[in-house]
């Protein structure tokens, strides 16, 4: 990834004022310090979104969304990291340095993008020429509008070898060409890939042409379909189809709708659904549905209702399981796919549909019990087998289980059978992981986390504003286990911070925590209205060791009464002193 100096980012985000930017796209009203909105992300009625100049930061209570300026572009206009920067510094009048270290890679990748433009071009104007009129009857044949047809950039190719490379050659190296997948070397140099065919340009999800699907017009010709291999501009691994046009409507709505191939999306369009998307060509990757999360927490997956749909409706399940994302499945019948479907019934059966999608777990129950005689035995237990793996990646225990009843009902079994069948497929998967130990007391977990308090609030607030004393106030913390703490991770950070005699702004502090939760949490409190003053840090801050010390207490007192053969009596007793002579004394001074 292109790695900018913090120096320029500093400089960046402080003359690209937050409030501005964001104020091009939300209606923003001050409340105090913070300005607030309705959330440009997800649809709410009441505004749960903030923004604040100092630090500069925007978060939504709603969905979580929430960053620096950067990010903020990076969300609304669909930029990856460069590229919202570069669209900030031309903004904004500030200087991109050179980057010497850009990789020969991205190098390629600008060099092979004009190219890959071109050809989407020329492929278009045939289109639409009276030469292009075979593709254009085929795709206007299957009730496709124009409107829809130039919305996707359909494009058409001659029934001819050099076609597209002598054009490509006034202006671009060959191998730019040959790298772009627009030709292949043969003994007599370059020829065309594409040949009479209907062409679909591949976009990025910023919307530039990274590679074509291509459908053979002729019956004879093999195969049916044609795509574009993987190269500088393209990894189909990493692209969606249809993704550019439809990442607005999957964060509005919360949802996007995966379905099989590039027609399905297009009929979609045509129909005014415009959150769908499809794999290119290859089965759904932990890639894609990582591209997917970023915008949405629910997938809608309406593949083909032929066997080797239900196998990538399968499949996809598990991916997104795996991502832990609400996966939702329409179950066509069988002969159907989205756009024969859409054709037939129109747009509100599909919408519907849509809208009335069954979870994942009860479309594979439903398919597992279809697939099992669950009328025997052995097919009730080969019936609960199936299920099990896409169980295990359900993260929540308490969702896990309140799936059972529903299974057995489906299935035809034994509820607490089921329980237990689960319970033994958990625990045979079930990792070891090494024991947290005190001197005397073994822990087995961590300490649940807990509600955010005033105090935790109050003290990364402070620290955020690198107000005096607040370093000497991290020094209550020393020495204590703050991973209870709702704010332990941030506050961890920041005692880091203090240890090395450095400040931490939030550009820093968000970039030393690893997890999104955590970062969530920073967010929200640097969005809050507080004023806050230098003498309150070592009140908080011996609050919070009095709270942790206190904790400490109890599970010391839980230990005594449980006893045990591994207990040493001697060293809880003496740890149980210490602390309890401590909290006196935080008391006494409180």
């Amino acid at each position: 990834m292109t790695m900018f100096s913090p120096s320029f980012m500093d400089e960046l985000k402080s003359r690209a004022d937050i409030v501005s930017v964001v104020s091009e796209h939300v209606v923003l009203k001050k409340v105090g310090r913070s300005h607030k909105g309705l959330c440009p992300f997800h649809k709410e009625k009441s505004p749960s979104f903030t923004v604040r100049a100092d630090p500069p930061v925007f978060h939504c209570f709603g969905c979580g969304a929430g960053g620096d300026v950067v990010e903020f572009v990076k969300l609304k206009e669909g930029l990856s990291f460069k590229d919202a920067i570069e669209s900030l510094a031309r903004r904004f009048g500030v200087t991109i340095p050179d980057l010497r270290e850009e990789s020969p890679e991205d190098r390629l990748r600008v060099e092979i993008e004009p190219v890959l433009e071109a050809a989407a071009a020329h492929f278009e104007h045939f289109f639409w020429a009276d030469a292009g009129r075979r593709a254009r009857e085929y795709l206007q044949g299957r009730k496709f509008s124009d409107k829809t047809l130039r919305f996707i950039r359909a494009g058409a190719t001659r029934d001819a070898w050099e076609d597209l490379v002598k054009l490509l050659k006034v202006q671009f190296r060959e191998e730019l060409i040959e790298m772009a997948g627009l030709a292949i070397r043969g003994q007599r140099g370059l020829y065309d890939r594409f040949r009479n065919r209907a062409m679909f340009p591949i976009l990025s999800d910023r919307g530039r042409v990274v590679a074509f699907g291509a459908r053979a017009l002729d019956p004879a010709d093999e195969p049916k379909y044609l795509n574009s291999p993987e190269g500088p501009a393209y990894q189909k691994s990493r692209t969606l189809y249809g993704l550019s046009w439809a990442k607005e409507e999957i964060r509005k709505t919360g949802r996007a709708i995966v379905m099989e191939g590039y027609l399905d999306v297009a009929r979609s369009i045509e129909a005014g659904v415009a959150s769908a998307v499809a794999p290119c060509g290859t089965a759904l990757t932990s890639q894609q549905a990582r591209l997917l999360k970023r915008l949405a927490p629910r997938a809608v997956l309406c593949f083909d209702g032929d066997e080797a749909g239900v196998k990538a409706t399968r499949r996809s399940i598990e991916i997104f399981l795996d991502e832990k994302m609400d996966v939702r499945v329409v179950a066509l019948e069988s002969g159907h796919d989205p756009d024969t479907f859409i054709r037939e019934r129109g747009r509100e059966p599909f919408l519907a549909k849509i809208e009335s999608a069954e979870p994942a777990i009860e479309w594979l129950a439903r398919l597992a019990a279809r697939e099992n005689d669950i009328e025997s035995p052995a097919g009730k237990a080969a019936y609960m087998n199936s299920l099990l793996p896409a169980l295990g990646r359900i993260e929540s225990g308490v969702e896990r289980a309140a799936w059972i009843p529903r299974i057995a009902q489906i299935g035809r079994i034994d509820p607490i059978a089921a329980s237990e069948e689960l319970a033994r497929s958990l625990g045979s998967r079930q990792a070891v992981s090494p024991q947290a130990f005190t001197p005397a007391i073994r822990t087995p977990t961590a300490a649940p986390k807990q509600e955010l308090t005033r105090s935790e609030v109050w003290l990364v607030a402070l620290a955020l504003k690198s107000l005096p004393d607040v370093a000497d106030a991290f020094a209550e913390l020393e020495g204590l286990d703050l991973s209870s703490l709702r704010a332990g991770s941030i506050l961890t950070a920041l005692l880091r911070f203090s240890e090395a005699g450095g400040e931490a702004s939030l550009g820093t502090l968000q970039d030393a925590l690893p997890d999104d939760e955590d970062r969530r949490v920073l967010r929200e409190i640097a969005v809050q209205d507080l004023e806050v003053e230098a003498g309150s840090a070592r009140s908080c801050a011996m609050s919070l060791r009095k709270l942790l010390l206190e904790r400490r207490l109890s599970e010391i007192q839980k230990a005594l009464v449980k006893g045990g053969a591994g207990l040493d009596i001697d060293a809880v007793l003496e740890e149980k002193i210490r602390i309890s002579r401590e909290i006196e004394a935080l008391r006494s001074v409180s």
